[in-house]
């Protein structure tokens, strides 16, 4: 399912709504995963996962990375 389309879908059934980064570092903050860069990673280049550099950068940032 393309994520803009299920955000759309959520936010009009009044969801909360988060997305892939938000599941890796909420896992991280969690102790269910000891980083998000090598997840991150992996999936821009195996699952080609579009992300834009400046969110990526706050991610890692967010994530102490």
């Amino acid at each position: 399912m393309d994520d803009k389309d299920g955000r759309e879908v959520a936010q009009m059934n009044q969801l909360s709504v988060t997305g892939t980064l938000g599941i890796l570092l909420k896992a991280k903050s969690m102790g269910y995963i000891p980083e998000v860069k090598f997840l991150i990673d992996m999936l821009r280049s195996e699952k080609h996962f579009w992300i834009d550099e400046r969110m990526y950068q706050k991610a890692l940032s967010l994530a102490g990375e």
